[in-house]
């Protein structure tokens, strides 16, 4: 694929499945080899287990944590209490992620500098810069990807990956804390609290939220790219400049033609699992719940998930996806290898962006001549 910049795209999709994730050859037959105009159907879910690991703030107006009352279980069907984080607020944050690295390896300019032309007057000399909400290029892998709104002279971009709000498996009066702001008065010597002035609602430490990432037909670079993004992340919600980090654990890659999850019915099924064990339900009720519990009960829960799916499964299996996480660690800790990736992401965005801008340019012309 040639480009009419100077990044190469020099990791192919061989070398990326032989030399640095050779555990998802045993899906290749998923992966696109380029980014199709229309949609195929093949479909990557990625199942995570977001994990507070400090407090965490997840609120769309007020000083208090975004709830829905549900079904508890599937089972289970008295009422519960959820708290909810809702889908943009997950992706943000690892859209934000994704486009730091872009910019950290000069793939993406921070600005775009005065030499480059702008949009819709012409080729470009180079990329530009990309920036969301105010300035997004609908160019780079992150808007190809993730897509954007209607951009003028670039048109829109339907996302790629499909996300939905996740809610937590506890009830929400158990894993949730009023905690009061107080007021620092600098002119005592020290630094005094003054007295409370406000209090918000929070999220504790060790929460766990099933949540799962459907990537629609990308290639195999996209989706190490996504995945770098969500393991990369560590800070969601308000207030992440000092509190919400949060960790995102593996439970599962599951390629299919249809949906096979949904985030509500992995919670409802691992409420219902954890109940039915004694100890594990005194301790979501008056304690906590561990990582190792979801654990123990995942490969059930992610099986009685997919009854009555109709479509294709294949999936990659507990040891594969831990393998998956080291191998991504290596690629990640290379700065070659993941300049390569990347510049061979840019490439095949870019050519996927100037396919479809030329087909809607031809469209158009056809309508002017039409009228």
């Amino acid at each position: 694929m040639t480009t009419r910049y100077a990044l190469q795209a020099t990791m192919t999709q061989e070398r990326l499945l032989k030399q640095h994730v050779p555990v998802l050859q045993e899906i290749e037959q998923w992966f696109q080899s380029a980014i199709p105009r229309l949609r195929q159907g093949k479909m990557i879910q990625i199942v995570l287990l977001r994990e507070t690991r400090s407090y965490a703030i997840f609120t769309t107006e007020g000083s208090v944590l975004d709830t829905e009352s549900l079904q508890a279980g599937i089972k289970a069907q008295e009422p519960l209490s959820r708290v909810v984080m809702f889908k943009r607020k997950q992706v943000a944050a690892e859209r934000r992620r994704g486009k730091e690295l872009l910019r950290e390896y000069s793939i993406v300019p921070i600005e775009d500098t005065p030499s480059e032309q702008k949009k819709g007057k012409g080729k470009e000399t180079g990329p530009v810069a990309c920036r969301l909400m105010d300035g997004v290029c609908g160019r780079c892998p992150d808007c190809v990807l993730y897509g954007f709104a209607a951009v003028k002279n670039e048109g829109s971009q339907r996302s790629r990956i499909l996300t939905d709000s996740a809610w937590s498996v506890r009830d929400y009066p158990t894993i949730q804390k009023y905690i009061k702001l107080n007021a620092i008065d600098e002119t005592v010597a020290g630094g005094v609290a003054g007295s409370a002035f406000s209090q918000r609602d929070h999220l504790l430490p060790q929460v766990f939220l099933p949540s799962v990432e459907t990537l629609v037909d990308v290639t195999a670079n996209e989706l190490v790219y996504v995945l770098g993004n969500i393991f990369r992340t560590t800070r969601y919600g308000a207030e992440s400049n000092r509190e919400g980090f949060m960790r995102n654990h593996l439970l599962g890659v599951y390629c299919s033609d249809v949906e096979l999850f949904s985030n509500l019915d992995l919670t409802q099924l691992f409420y219902d699992a954890f109940v039915s064990v004694g100890k594990t339900k005194e301790q979501m009720d008056q304690g906590y719940l561990a990582l190792a519990d979801f654990q123990t009960h995942q490969q059930a829960v992610l099986k009685a998930a997919q009854e009555g799916a109709m479509g294709v499964i294949q999936s990659l299996s507990g040891e594969q996806c831990i393998a998956l996480r080291e191998q991504l660690s290596k690629l990640y800790s290379d700065e070659s290898a993941l300049r390569d990736l990347l510049e061979t992401l840019y490439v095949q965005s870019l050519h996927y962006a100037d396919v479809m801008k030329s087909e809607a340019q031809k469209k158009e012309q056809q309508r002017s001549e039409e009228e």
